[in-house]
């Protein structure tokens, strides 16, 4: 079932493929990890037509095919070998906002706002009483264990108070980790595929001064972006059309909120 569902898993071979096929479509790559399996396909690519007299129109068609969303540098390949080789590959760069969707979302998320990932929303509006999907999402303090994991621990009752994250309540939201990545090809209609300095659920990204290819956050974005993400998607995709409201992203640049509305229609 891995391969069927994940033929991309560890596979540099298959992304090659993608990337070399006469599909123009562009070839969204979420990088979850480090950049090596990715390094791999186009390190393949390079080795097979860079002394032929192909190579120029195959790296033109590799590099306006290929769109990253990174999540930090989780290994050396994109720096040492990427960046260099391919510098015409456009990459999206995420290393600050998604830890308000991660473990240090306590630390990183306003006070403020704050309330959308505690227990008491989290359970009235997600978890309890809105179907069997959304009852499994995990959370603090549930009694829930994942099976195999040794490490998941969050669920367990009795070891909330002054973990390396912080205190936490039952129901509070535990992490998302990687998923802004994931997030952003969600289309909700604020055009952030093609403008990514828009912002959507994935974060608000701003073109490099120093690579035009490259897209980043940092300071000159945010400090943070957050949303009732959860909320909205299990209101978009859960409950029946007449009942769908709008849905909405909240962007916190510094000390003030933009408030980016979204009146996509389903």
């Amino acid at each position: 079932m891995k391969e069927k569902w994940n033929p991309g898993y560890g596979r540099p071979d298959f992304i090659k493929a993608l990337l070399l096929a006469n599909d123009p479509s562009p070839v969204y790559i979420q990088v979850w990890g480090g950049t090596n399996t990715v390094a791999r396909a186009l390190k393949s690519i390079e080795a097979e037509y860079q002394d032929s007299n192909q190579w120029k129109v195959i790296y033109q068609k590799v590099c306006q095919k290929t769109i990253l969303f990174t999540i930090l540098d989780q290994d050396a390949t994109y720096k040492k070998y990427i960046a260099p080789h391919w510098p015409g590959i456009k990459v999206m760069y995420n290393a600050h906002q998604f830890a308000c969707l991660a473990y240090p979302w306590k630390r990183q998320v306003p006070q403020e706002m704050q309330t959308y990932l505690e227990g008491k929303f989290m359970s009235e509006q997600i978890i309890q009483g809105h179907g069997p999907l959304t009852k499994m999402y995990y959370s603090y303090g549930d009694g829930k264990k994942q099976a195999g994991d040794d490490e998941h621990i969050h669920g367990d009752p009795t070891k909330l108070k002054n973990t390396y994250w912080g205190s936490f309540e039952k129901y509070d939201f535990i992490s998302e980790g990687d998923s802004p990545a994931f997030l952003h090809l969600v289309d909700v209609g604020l055009g952030n595929l093609d403008h990514p300095e828009y912002g959507g659920w994935g974060g608000r990204l701003i073109q490099s001064k120093v690579d035009p290819s490259r897209w980043e956050d940092g300071d000159l974005v945010s400090n943070s972006v957050t949303n009732n993400h959860l909320f909205r998607i299990q209101e978009f995709y859960l409950l029946g059309k007449s009942n769908r409201s709008h849905g909405f992203v909240k962007v916190i640049n510094n000390n003030y909120l933009n408030f980016i509305y979204n009146c996509y229609l389903f």
